[in-house]
């Protein structure tokens, strides 16, 4: 009885709603940042700031309008692509032990094996043909 009556009423309620997505997480991350700003800053705009989050979250959450909150999160994380592309090659490094990433001006980025000694090394990149000058701090194991 009560799982059909519990069921209903979130047919009826969340049913047709948008949900979570990727800009409503990034929301809540700034949500519980203002938290945290708010122990250490006795300020009336922080908890200002945390109200409108929270209906902005709230909001977004229960829309029945899902082609808007689609663009809204597409452009979010087209925003999101573009300030983290600068970066890729970086977190790349960092995950992939075995090789180095580098760009050539060209725009290629260029994937070489790590060499087993340190210094400067050269790889050519494959578009223009270009030397490009690598810097390998870690060895082969």
């Amino acid at each position: 009885m009560y799982k059909e009556l519990f069921s209903t009423i979130y047919k009826k309620l969340l049913g047709e709603r948008y949900g979570i997505d990727e800009l409503s997480k990034f929301h809540f991350f700034i949500l519980v940042v203002l938290f945290i700003i708010d122990l250490f800053v006795d300020s009336y705009i922080v908890g200002l700031l945390q109200l409108l989050m929270m209906g902005l979250i709230i909001f977004r959450f229960m829309s029945k309008n899902t082609y808007k909150r689609l663009r809204e999160n597409e452009m979010f994380r087209n925003i999101k692509y573009d300030m983290c592309k600068p970066f890729k090659n970086i977190m790349r490094n960092l995950k992939d032990k075995k090789h180095i990433y580098k760009k050539c001006k060209c725009g290629i980025t260029i994937k070489v094996k790590v060499p087993k000694k340190r210094g400067i090394k050269h790889a050519t990149c494959p578009k223009c043909g270009k030397r490009v000058k690598i810097l390998a701090l870690r060895i082969k194991k």
